[in-house]
């Protein structure tokens, strides 16, 4: 055991409370009517004040059933490009050579989220890479790092550049956009654990080229839906708005029993709902930070 752990084991203190409120009661939808097909989505407010989407090549966009910027068909009635997508429009990796789909979603200074959730559309029908696994997990961090929720699509298919068959069955038909809610092709993430401060996806498959890409990369998202609270730090046992040795004693004093949280999610560094020694890698961890 290291010695900042026998430190944190070994010392109590007691705090006061002081307490958070949430920012909003109930999940909001978060629209992108108001950017025109082609606009970019990325950046601290311009989505929303309270939102920032970035992916590594800053080439997120609008895009709306019919828009020139497709990026993907379907088999709905009639042909529409982006066909199912909501008709105020959702968005998708633009960057037609290395589509990554890195996306990654985190909040305003002073803001979290306690509920998240996404739908993705078409994903599945087309297999460029020639796998015969596609894995999409998205994954939600608390301000200390820590993963307090993720939920993983994972299914197997044939090795067809259009693929047939497989655990999800027919992907021409469950990994279009007209497939059933469930189905690869019209899928929604739902996510939710306390004080979430960033939210992102991670692809994998086991065909060629780069493993950490989608193994569809013509997809969309829309229907995002976020509930705002107010954020604060686990690993800020005190509250004073930093990281540092002035935290131990208080997250000790949490840890043994004898201390009062000074915020919603103070002490509990690994977002499982109290302060236990599981906690107590992660505090470290974030003290090293």
């Amino acid at each position: 055991m290291s010695h900042r752990k026998r430190a944190i084991l070994s010392t109590v203190t007691i705090l006061s409370f002081i307490g958070l409120s949430a920012a909003s009661a109930a999940a909001e939808l978060i629209s992108f009517a108001a950017i025109p097909p082609n606009g970019s989505v990325e950046g601290l407010g311009t989505v929303d004040a309270r939102l920032n989407i970035q992916t590594s090549h800053g080439l997120a966009q609008v895009e709306r059933p019919g828009s020139s910027n497709s990026t993907y068909g379907w088999n709905g009635a009639p042909p529409t490009q982006n066909g199912g997508m909501d008709p105020d429009g959702g968005f998708a990796d633009t960057d037609r050579d290395n589509a990554l789909f890195d996306v990654a979603f985190t909040f305003a200074p002073g803001v979290a989220a306690s509920d998240f959730s996404i739908r993705m559309l078409d994903f599945g029908d087309f297999n460029p890479y020639e796998g015969t696994l596609s894995v999409a997990t998205l994954r939600a961090m608390n301000a200390a790092n820590v993963v307090v929720a993720t939920q993983t699509l994972s299914f197997t298919h044939d090795a067809d550049i259009n693929p047939t068959s497989g655990s999800a069955g027919n992907l021409q038909i469950t990994g279009d956009a007209t497939a059933a809610p469930g189905d690869p092709g019209n899928f929604v993430f739902s996510l939710s654990a306390p004080r979430i401060s960033r939210v992102e996806f991670v692809w994998s498959h086991n065909g060629s080229g780069n493993p950490t890409r989608p193994s569809d990369p013509n997809i969309g998202f829309d229907t995002l839906e976020i509930k705002f609270v107010e954020a604060c730090h686990p690993c800020d046992a005190n509250c004073d708005g930093s990281v540092n040795g002035f935290d131990v004693d208080p997250f000790v004093a949490l840890l043994t029993g004898g201390g009062t949280p000074c915020s919603p999610c103070a002490g509990d560094v690994n977002g499982d709902g109290s302060v236990s020694g599981f906690d107590i890698d992660n505090f470290v961890a974030c003290l090293g930070g």
